[in-house]
């Protein structure tokens, strides 16, 4: 079994700027994982903090909104931000797979996905 990835264009919704990124595809995912690097330059606005449990254990994140477009398809999106998803093996452009759970009583509604994580 492979790894998905798809090209993504992440963006602030306030001020505009935006970047594109490859997402890893990972269905296991409730929300959408960006390293900090990102967050910061693109200014995501933090809304607050969310408690995740991540393959690295349980961590409480910065949470952010922000619009991520994919094959033409945008959508305002809730991101956590990580330290961790921006790894050397990333920059080699190996995706690490960073799952995240934050919503165990979370159910689907119609219209809802699994949205990729992000790296640049």
């Amino acid at each position: 079994m492979s790894l998905i990835r798809i090209s993504a264009v992440i963006r602030n919704p306030f001020t505009g700027k935006a970047t594109t990124a490859k997402a890893l595809v990972d269905t296991g995912t409730i929300l959408t994982v960006v390293p900090r690097r990102v967050a910061d330059e693109l200014q995501l606005p933090v809304i607050g903090k969310r408690r995740a449990a991540t393959a690295k254990g349980a961590a409480e994140l910065d949470e952010c909104i922000g619009v991520v477009e994919v094959m033409g398809r945008k959508a305002y999106v809730h991101m956590l931000v990580s330290n961790d998803v921006d790894t050397r093996a990333d920059r080699r452009n190996n995706t690490r797979n960073t799952r995240t759970r934050s919503r165990p009583n979370h159910r689907k509604t119609k219209g809802s996905h699994n949205i990729p994580t992000l790296k640049q």
